[in-house]
């Protein structure tokens, strides 16, 4: 693994998840998003409000303003973070009540987050943990 693509230590990333999962729940994504590399890129599972892939700080955060318009309340909680040799995973579960229909949501997803400089540089969301584990390089490709 290159210096450049080097992950930080899990704990180190732990801590600065959850300051900035705590932000982004309240929906302050200036602040959510403030140490990310200014290129990063975010793939959010398909189907959600909202562009499926975004770069850079405004347009992550315009991203996640079409799916807060949707859901309003959206709030995530992490369950587990897992290290890989050069990401690491987070398994979340999110929950919302759609804005117009009153439906409560709960979807469970996985992140795969990989660094630039020890800073996130790419974060690639998964329904199936199983692909979410191949993705970071933890199980064989089609292996369940």
């Amino acid at each position: 693994m290159s210096q450049e693509n080097a992950r930080p230590p899990l704990e180190v990333f732990k801590r600065a998840y959850l300051v900035a999962n705590e932000a982004f729940n309240r929906q302050d994504f200036e602040a959510a998003f403030a140490s990310f590399d200014p290129d990063f890129v975010w793939e959010t599972i398909g189907g959600a409000p909202g562009p499926e892939r975004t770069q850079g700080r405004p347009g992550t955060i315009d991203g996640f303003r079409e799916l807060i318009a949707e859901f309003p309340d959206w709030h995530v909680e992490p369950q587990e973070f897992i290290e890989a040799p050069e990401a690491i995973l987070v398994r979340n579960i999110g929950t919302a009540t759609g804005g117009k229909s009153g439906v409560p949501v709960r979807q469970r997803f996985t992140q795969v987050w990989s660094f630039r400089n020890g800073r996130p540089a790419r974060v690639r969301e998964f329904v199936d943990h199983a692909e979410a584990l191949e993705a970071a390089g933890l199980r064989e490709p089609g292996a369940r």
